[in-house]
């Protein structure tokens, strides 16, 4: 069952996807195609949930037990963002061609973990480490979508080629107000993720004699210096739309490495 159920998720993101882009070229008619693909990517995020709840019944782990459970939630909350997007900002559905291949490859990526790592995740401590590390990733997933997609609208926009496609992105300011303020619901989050994960390290050292602080946590804190220097400096020395775009993607590229890293050597704190 539940194979069939990561299958018609993976099937149907793959499907949502297709169509947003076919939309997004003016290749199929414009209402029936953005329809059809609020539809899928519902009913995939349906398959997703389904799948999720009824692992997690069967094996009395949670959402964020564990790297497996933890990256397919991230990719359901990031789908969960596309969608309401598309069904109440019309101005910001476009951004569903980014997200849904990237949620696809995190669902298709979850299912390669070892639903049980070596380090399980025990206690409400590192539950809340993972799960507030997971929903800051979530926003500075959508914050990288948004920041791609900027760069793409403001390259057609500097060679005054803006047609077809581009039409029907969203304009570069609504890109560039909407990244900033995901990054700014990210950043909260990875910060408690950041400190509750350095406590969970010091009890996990305590009782075996292990470093405290290690190199995922370096990692961890070269992510959120990246995005809080985005926030800062769009303050302070007016970084907007190019320049905040590209830190954005660099900041999203350290957190990808620190996901590398729990893949690597399991899901501990």
């Amino acid at each position: 069952m539940l194979g069939g159920l990561i299958a018609a998720a993976a099937l149907l993101y793959l499907i949502a996807a297709v169509l947003m882009l076919t939309h997004l070229l003016g290749v199929a008619g414009t209402l029936p195609s953005r329809r059809a693909a609020t539809v899928s990517l519902g009913a995939a995020m349906f398959a997703h949930f389904a799948h999720d709840l009824v692992r997690s019944l069967s094996t009395s782990r949670g959402p964020f037990a564990g790297i497996h459970e933890g990256l397919s939630t991230l990719a359901l909350l990031v789908a969960g963002v596309a969608f309401t997007l598309r069904i109440r900002r019309r101005r910001l559905e476009a951004l569903g061609v980014f997200v849904a291949p990237v949620t696809l490859l995190m669902l298709l990526a979850s299912q390669g973990v070892d639903a049980h790592p070596a380090a399980p995740l025990n206690g409400a401590l590192l539950g809340v480490h993972v799960g507030s590390t997971i929903l800051g990733t979530a926003a500075f997933t959508v914050a990288f979508a948004l920041a791609a997609a900027y760069l793409v609208q403001e390259r057609e926009v500097r060679q005054k080629r803006l047609r077809g496609m581009f039409l029907r992105l969203p304009p570069l300011e609504v890109l560039d107000v909407a990244s900033f303020r995901s990054i700014a619901l990210g950043l909260p989050a990875l910060t408690l993720g950041i400190v509750t994960g350095l406590f969970a390290g010091f009890q996990e050292a305590m009782g075996h004699g292990m470093p405290v602080v290690s190199w995922r946590h370096y990692l961890a804190l070269g992510v959120w210096g990246v995005f809080a220097a985005v926030l800062v400096l769009r303050f302070l020395a007016g970084w907007r739309g190019h320049r905040a775009a590209i830190g954005t993607i660099v900041g999203y590229a350290s957190a990808v490495m620190v996901l590398v890293g729990y893949f690597v050597r399991g899901a501990g704190p």
